[in-house]
């Protein structure tokens, strides 16, 4: 079940598929924000997490991988929507903390379809906390998505504070048993910010009302970002 709050146009058109934990978190085994908060799934340099805490330290980025082409010559099940094209050419690139990639289609609207990732990993498995995706849309402009864990006020938004920029909110768009998603286009102003700086700082806001603040190197953001600006 996928709730959403706000429009949803800015993502029409675009599909994502990312690996296993940053989608695929389900009942159980997802981190909510309250869990993060006690300290019973992510610890920092220095112990447990508390309400109003940086997470910060022994962060890890998780590489982030392309998902496989979807399958060819079986058909649809009756009733459902057919599968997206398969790309006849995919590139991915590195550029520090960031991966871009890049699908080339020969059939339908888009012929080309860019991304550029980071994934923030608990230290110590795998398990995906946060991912930050840059996209370009139907309209083609530069969107920034947030991916947090659930337990979060959707009322709040995600606070995004890079380095002297003034703080940014990111409002929520949809929430669904594994993570919530908030969406932005990235503006001129916004691109300046993004590209000068070299760390960023994310606050959520737990349903019991406390803050959790994610603090993590953005390095390479600069590169990635002119990376999408030459594919539109």
């Amino acid at each position: 079940m996928i709730v959403r709050f706000g429009a949803a146009g800015v993502i029409a058109g675009v599909v994502f598929a990312m690996p296993g934990p940053s989608l695929g978190l389900s009942g159980k085994d997802h981190i909510g924000l309250p869990q993060l908060e006690a300290g019973l799934t992510y610890r920092a340099a220095g112990g447990p997490i508390a309400a109003g805490q940086r997470v910060q330290g022994p962060l890890q980025f998780a590489q982030a991988q392309p998902a496989p082409p979807p399958a060819q010559g079986s058909a649809p099940a009756q009733g459902t929507a057919p599968p997206p094209p398969a790309p006849i050419r995919t590139e991915i690139l590195k550029f520090d903390s960031w991966t871009a990639t890049c699908h080339e289609f020969a059939e339908g609207a888009r012929k080309r379809a860019c991304t550029a990732q980071l994934q923030v990993q608990q230290s110590g498995s795998n398990q995906i906390i946060f991912t930050w995706i840059v996209f370009i849309n139907d309209s083609k402009q530069l969107v920034t998505l947030l991916q947090t864990p659930t337990g979060v006020s959707i009322a709040q938004g995600v606070k995004v504070k890079l380095e002297k920029a003034a703080e940014r909110t990111i409002p929520f768009e949809t929430c669904d048993t594994g993570n919530c998603t908030a969406t932005q286009i990235i503006d001129n102003n916004m691109l300046r910010d993004l590209s000068a700086a070299a760390t960023v700082q994310m606050t959520v806001q737990a349903v019991n009302g406390s803050q959790v603040n994610f603090n993590f190197p953005i390095k390479g953001i600069d590169k990635a970002l002119t990376h999408l600006r030459s594919k539109i």
